[in-house]
């Protein structure tokens, strides 16, 4: 089976993609509300198929980020869905 290959966008059109996502989610934390520092965050991780799309990221502060990453277990919008609201015991 053959990887999909990606382009991995350049810097500066990655900043400007970031800089939607934070416009979008209003410069907060989509799980907990904190404004800043804030990470773009792909829902589907890059190395399992997903892309650079406003689609495909979200605005999490550090701590939220870090504990996403830590269950290892959320890796579709539905699963992520269920994480910000609690519901996710992952």
């Amino acid at each position: 089976m053959f990887k999909h290959m990606r382009t991995k966008l350049d810097a500066d059109k990655y900043g400007r993609l970031c800089t939607a996502v934070f416009t979008r989610d209003k410069y907060r934390c989509r799980k907990c509300g904190r404004i800043a520092p804030l990470h773009a965050h792909h829902i589907v991780r890059r190395s399992s198929g997903g892309d650079d799309s406003l689609d495909n990221l979200v605005s999490l502060c550090f701590e939220c980020h870090r504990a996403l990453h830590d269950t290892g277990r959320v890796r579709n919008h539905d699963e992520f869905i269920m994480w910000c609201s609690g519901f996710y015991g992952g």
